[in-house]
C-alpha cells in the first residue's frame, strides 16, 4: 500500500506492507482522512527544523471495512465508517473496532472527518449550553462552526454571535446558525454573554473571553493553544471577581468521542449540518499542497481531507 510520510522535506510516498488487523481491530480501505491543525503546527516545526524523524500521522480516518481481525464482532466487510481516533495518511489503516462508527447512507465518507467532528460534538456539549443563552464563539474555524450549528440546533442557544478576524470566515457563521458575525470583539459589550466559547487558540481570544463572559458565566476552552510552548497569561482576578465556570472542552477519550459522534449523526444525515461545504477534497498525491494551503490560510479553506478513493 502506498503511505504519505511526512519529513522536514516535505511529504514522500513510500511503499508498505499491508497491515494486519490484530485481536479486536479491524482493517479500513481509506476513502478520505481529515487534516487536523495540530498536525499542520508538527509539519511546520519539522519544516523549520530541516531535521528530525519521518512521521506517518493521520486520525480523521473514513472508508470501508476491508478485514476483521480476531474477537470482533458487529462489523463486517464493505461496511462504511469513520472513526473517533483513528486512520492515516495511508491506503489502509488498522483500528481498534470499538472506535468505529457506522455512517448511515446519507452521510458520505468522503467528508464524514469523525474524530474532528466528534471534538466539536463533545465541546458544545461541555460549554453546557442551556435554552435561550447567549453564547459568544471566538474564532470561525472548523470547531467554532460546528460549535456555533451544535448551540442552536441541539442546545437551544437563545443568540450566538460569533467573532473572527478574517471576514469571509465570520460571514461563513452565518449560515450555520450565527445571530451575529464580527471581526473584532472590541465593541460587544463587557459581561454579556452568558457562555463563551474561546476556539482560536491564541491569548487575545482568551483575553476577550474574559471580559466578554457574564458573572457566573461559563467559559470553554476550545483553541489549541501552540505558540509559546502554550504558556498562556489569564486574568485571574476578572475571573474570581465574576466566579467563572472555565472548562477545558478537549476530550482525550476515543470512547466519549464515538458517543458523541453517534448522538449527532441524525444532524448531518438530515443535511442540517452540511459537512460537504466545509471540507475542500485533495487529492492523496497533492498531500503536500494541502497542508502548504492550511498553512498560508488560504481564503475559502476551512477543512482539508485527502481524498483516497470513490466512495
Amino acid at each position: 500500500m502506498k503511505a504519505g510520510v511526512m519529513t522536514s522535506k516535505g511529504f514522500r510516498f513510500e511503499e508498505r506492507e499491508l497491515p494486519s488487523p490484530g485481536a479486536g481491530e479491524v482493517l479500513v480501505q481509506s476513502i478520505s482522512c481529515g487534516i487536523c491543525e495540530g498536525e499542520v503546527y508538527r509539519y511546520n516545526q519539522l519544516r523549520e527544523s530541516a531535521s528530525g524523524d519521518a512521521l506517518l500521522l493521520g486520525h480523521e480516518g473514513s472508508g470501508l471495512i476491508a478485514a476483521t481481525g480476531p474477537d470482533v464482532t458487529g462489523w463486517k466487510t464493505g461496511d462504511v465508517v469513520t472513526t473517533s481516533l483513528g486512520g492515516a495518511y495511508s491506503e489502509y489503516f488498522t483500528v481498534p473496532s470499538d472506535r468505529l462508527v457506522r455512517l448511515p447512507p446519507g452521510v458520505s465518507p468522503k467528508w464524514a472527518v469523525g474524530e474532528a467532528v466528534a471534538c466539536c460534538a463533545y465541546s458544545a456539549k461541555n460549554a453546557r449550553i442551556r435554552p435561550g443563552d447567549r453564547v459568544a464563539v471566538l474564532g470561525c474555524g472548523f470547531m467554532g462552526l460546528l460549535i456555533t450549528a451544535f448551540a442552536k440546533l441541539l442546545y437551544k442557544a437563545g443568540s450566538v454571535t460569533v467573532v473572527d478576524p478574517v471576514s469571509w470566515r465570520s460571514k461563513t457563521a452565518g449560515r450555520y446558525g450565527a445571530d451575529e458575525c464580527v471581526t473584532d470583539a472590541g465593541p460587544l459589550d463587557s459581561g454579556s454573554f452568558d457562555v463563551v466559547i474561546e476556539a482560536a487558540g491564541a491569548s487575545a481570544a482568551l483575553d476577550d473571553a474574559t471580559r466578554l463572559a457574564a458573572g457566573h458565566g461559563r467559559l470553554t476552552i476550545v483553541g489549541y493553544h501552540q505558540s509559546g510552548g502554550g504558556i498562556r497569561s489569564v486574568n485571574m482576578q476578572q475571573w474570581n471577581l465574576k466566579s467563572l465556570e472555565v472548562t477545558s472542552g478537549h476530550c482525550r477519550r476515543p470512547l466519549w468521542k464515538r458517543q458523541e459522534l453517534e448522538n449527532i449523526l441524525p444532524l448531518l444525515e438530515s443535511g442540517q449540518v452540511d459537512l460537504k461545504r466545509l471540507v475542500t477534497p485533495y487529492a492523496f498525491a497533492d498531500i503536500e499542497q494541502a497542508f502548504h494551503d492550511i498553512s498560508s490560510r488560504r481564503e475559502g479553506l476551512v477543512k482539508a481531507a485527502v481524498q483516497f478513493t470513490a466512495p
